[in-house]
């Protein structure tokens, strides 16, 4: 099997089965004229990937790494309103260590899992009377939900898909098979609202530029330093 290290510094390797699996997943799940196929080229191309670091564990070369299939292209009515990815993941995606740390996306989105697995904690609000901020024109950088706060495990195995609406929190708590866990994340049209976590306890939602671990942005630029000019 063809296999090759695109990063030697973060030991970051891509190899032929991975490579397949993500191809099948951007054909079937990103279709669109706009968004050309998938190649070994592009697939091995270390500009086109994010490391993404675990700022609670410095020593760890990425918990995920994020290959951009398509950015919103403005000029295109229709892949105006997609963003599309390749998520290949080592570790769970804890963001604060000691407790649990949900979190929103700008947006909702589907992960279909093209290998591997993973186990999410999904969280929710009933009765509340405070909503999650979905407007990126948001202003407040912390907002006190009420309501009761529920929490569900969810398994997501190979050939699933995981569909997350607007208003599900949601924290990634292992992954089944590290390095060998591979989906593609489909967002569509809304996905302009500021990313939060809420605190659980406290019930204490926190806009993420806020909220972040203050070495996080200096762990990503050393790890993807061709980011610094964009």
């Amino acid at each position: 099997m063809k296999r090759v290290v695109v990063d030697p510094k973060w030991r970051f390797e891509l190899d032929e089965e991975l490579f397949e699996a993500a191809r099948d997943g951007v054909e079937m799940h990103l279709n669109h004229p706009g968004i050309p196929p998938l190649t070994w080229e592009r697939w091995i191309d270390r500009p086109n990937w994010a490391l993404i670091p675990d700022a609670n564990d410095p020593d760890l070369p990425y918990y995920k790494a994020e290959f951009a299939v398509t950015q919103f292209v403005p000029d295109d009515p229709e892949l105006s309103q997609i963003i599309g990815k390749v998520n290949l993941w080592k570790k769970d995606d804890k963001r604060v260590a000691g407790r649990s740390a949900p979190h929103t996306h700008p947006g909702p989105f589907r992960a279909h899992v093209m290998k591997g697995g993973y186990t999410e904690s999904r969280f929710w609000l009933e009765d509340s009377t405070v909503l999650i901020p979905r407007d990126k024109t948001v202003v407040a950088d912390r907002y006190q939900l009420d309501g009761v706060l529920h929490v569900a495990e969810a398994i997501h195995q190979t050939g699933e898909t995981n569909e997350l609406p607007s208003d599900i929190l949601h924290e990634v708590v292992e992954i089944h098979e590290p390095d060998r866990t591979l989906t593609v994340m489909v967002g569509h049209q809304g996905w302009d609202a500021p990313w939060g976590e809420l605190d659980p306890d406290t019930q204490i939602w926190t806009r993420s530029t806020v909220a972040a671990n203050p070495n996080f942005g200096a762990m990503f630029l050393d790890r993807n330093p061709h980011w610094a000019a964009k």
